[in-house]
C-alpha cells in the first residue's frame, strides 16, 4: 500500500515572538515492512539555523530556530511511504507470558539487551505493585503473551473514560490512574506501565 502524507502544524502566537527553537520528529521510520520513498520538511518563516540528526531511539530529528520576529509558525511535513502487507500473528500461538518475562531477568542475554531497557522505569512511567495487580488479571498462568496484551488493552478501554479535559500532556500517571480518565496518550502509558510492572518490556510508538 502506498501513502502520500501531509502533516501540517501551525502556531498562532498571541504576541510577537523574537526567536523560537524547535525539534521536529516527522520523518517516517524505515523498517522491514515500511519504506520511505521521499520526505520534505518546509518551515515558514524560514529558519536561520537547521540541522538533522538521529536520536537515541533511531528517530530522525530536525532542529531549527527562527531568529526573526514572527507571530505565526507553520511546519509542513510531506512523505511518500510504502507499507508491505504483513502476516498477522496468531495471538493464541504466541509464547506464554511467563516465558517472555523470564528472558528479561538478570542476567539478560545479549540478544535481549535492547528490549530490556523497556522493562525499566522512566521519567513518565514507574512500575508499581498496584499496576502489576491490575495487569495480572489479564495474565493467568500460561496465557499466551499477545492474548494477555489484547485483554489488558480491552480492559483499559472499558475501565477508563475518554475525556480530553481530564488531563494535559504534563498530567502524571498516578493522577490518570486515580481519575480513571484521560486521552489515548494516557491510556497507552497505563498499558505500558502495567506491563512493565509485570516485568514485560513495552514501549510507546506513535504513528498514523
Amino acid at each position: 500500500m502506498n501513502y502520500r502524507i501531509t502533516h501540517r502544524t501551525t502556531y498562532n502566537y498571541a504576541a510577537p515572538v523574537t526567536a523560537s527553537f524547535h525539534a521536529a520528529r516527522f520523518e517516517p521510520r524505515r523498517s522491514d515492512g515500511q519504506a520511505c520513498g521521499s520526505f520534505s520538511l518546509e518551515v515558514s518563516p524560514p529558519p536561520a539555523v537547521r540541522k538533522t540528526r538521529s536520536d537515541y531511539f533511531g528517530n530522525s530529528v530536525s532542529f531549527f530556530s527562527i531568529q526573526e520576529v514572527h507571530r505565526r509558525l507553520e511546519v509542513t511535513a510531506s512523505s511518500r511511504v510504502s507499507v508491505a502487507s504483513g502476516r498477522q500473528p496468531t495471538l493464541s500461538q504466541s509464547t506464554p507470558w511467563e516465558q517472555v518475562r523470564a528472558r528479561f531477568r538478570d542476567p539478560v542475554s545479549p540478544a535481549n539487551v535492547k528490549p530490556y531497557e523497556f522493562c525499566l522505569d522512566s521519567p513518565l512511567l514507574v512500575a508499581s505493585a498496584e499496576l502489576a495487580d491490575y495487569a495480572r488479571q489479564s495474565f493467568a498462568a500460561g496465557t499466551p503473551m499477545l492474548v494477555g496484551v489484547r485483554e489488558l488493552t480491552n480492559r483499559i478501554f472499558r475501565d477508563f473514560k475518554y475525556d480530553p479535559r481530564a488531563t494535559t500532556v504534563a498530567t502524571p500517571l498516578h493522577e490518570v490512574w486515580r481519575k480513571r480518565a484521560g486521552v489515548c496518550q494516557d491510556f497507552a502509558h497505563i498499558g505500558i506501565a502495567a506491563l512493565r510492572s509485570l516485568g514485560l518490556p513495552a514501549r510507546y510508538v506513535s504513528g498514523y
